[in-house]
């Protein structure tokens, strides 16, 4: 079961019930929605999307596009992307994630000459590029400071 079924916020729910009334609307041309997953790289997505809506939400999708979707290869670079979408963010907070965006971004053409440094410049709002490498320790270090926080130990009394 994918983890973000557990995980569903209040977005994911409104996502869902938009793709039902799509499905539901009918019309899909679900060879060129396999086509357009593969070429995006989001064929992983769209077999864990298409799983959640015929299996919780009880959508009507053809078994032979689901079986086309779920033998679709997915590379390592999509599964590492899926990852970081759906995890946790740990003490690197949302860098993996800023990381995996750039590079999507990137591979369509829009970042070519920027990099990643000028990338988070951008999504963090900073004035200069010069910036970047404090405001990167900064959220690090509170994120840090956050997980070591020791809970003071329960007291036991002498026996």
């Amino acid at each position: 079961m994918p983890r973000w079924t557990t995980n569903c916020g209040l977005l994911k729910r409104w996502l869902s019930a938009n793709a039902m009334l799509i499905v539901r609307a009918g019309g899909i041309d679900w060879q060129r929605l396999e086509a357009q997953a593969v070429t995006r790289h989001f064929s992983l997505r769209l077999r864990e999307t298409l799983w959640y809506l015929s299996t919780v939400m009880g959508a009507s999708i053809p078994a032979e596009a689901l079986a086309r979707v779920a033998s679709l290869f997915i590379s390592f670079r999509e599964r590492f992307e899926y990852r970081v979408k759906i995890r946790t963010p740990g003490v690197l907070g949302e860098l993996p994630t800023y990381r995996c965006n750039y590079l999507r971004a990137r591979r369509g053409g829009v970042l070519q000459l920027l990099g990643f440094a000028r990338y988070l410049q951008m999504a963090w709002g900073l004035e200069s590029l010069r910036h970047v490498p404090g405001r990167a320790w900064t959220l690090a270090a509170q994120r840090l400071k956050t997980r070591l926080r020791v809970r003071p130990r329960p007291q036991v009394s002498p026996s």
